[in-house]
């Protein structure tokens, strides 16, 4: 259903850009972007004035595109996260860095972790408990339920990394399970 008099593509509020960082070299670049109601693109590159794109055309790896008014071709080949340019003016290979940070949490062997922000409200072990798979070792409270955190294989517990009371960030190591022999 559309409604006649909304036109197409019409938001009532505005969208922030999209963003994208890219690396060449030792520099980061951060390219924020916007589809407008037109089809064009309101792009910025770093800190650069706001340039307007239209793309014309993509077929396989060529990139027909207008930038500020000046029309050019690319040939783009991306391979895992690097992006090779290659234009007129020559060839550039930018490495697309992620979008969204690491979950920060640190890799133990045998680290039982939280699976989401919370707060302890029990601990059922001490170190140097012989667990099996599937004992509940901790649990915790996040968003108005409780959690329950088991030991994912038979071992003993070498380390107690939090209290009752404590709150913890989503991935972080709770209590380590060394595996048994």
């Amino acid at each position: 259903c559309q409604l006649a008099f909304m036109p197409s593509g019409y938001r009532n509020s505005s969208m922030p850009h999209e963003e994208l960082t890219l690396r060449h070299g030792d520099t980061d670049a951060t390219v924020r972007y916007r589809r407008e109601r037109d089809g064009s693109f309101a792009v910025t590159v770093a800190d650069g004035a706001p340039q307007t794109a239209h793309l014309h055309e993509v077929d396989g790896d060529s990139v027909d595109f207008e930038l500020d008014g000046v029309r050019s071709t690319a040939y783009v080949t991306a391979l895992g996260s690097s992006w090779h340019v290659s234009t007129v003016h020559g060839s550039v290979t930018l490495d697309e860095l992620p979008r969204f940070p690491d979950g920060g949490g640190e890799a133990v062997a045998g680290g039982q972790v939280a699976p989401m922000p919370g707060k302890i409200i029990s601990v059922g072990v001490e170190v140097g408990d012989a667990v099996e798979a599937g004992k509940v070792l901790v649990i915790m409270e996040a968003m108005k339920m409780e959690h329950q955190i088991t030991a994912s294989a038979a071992g003993q517990i070498s380390e107690i990394r939090v209290s009752v009371g404590d709150q913890v960030d989503n991935g972080e190591v709770l209590v380590v399970v060394e595996a048994a022999e």
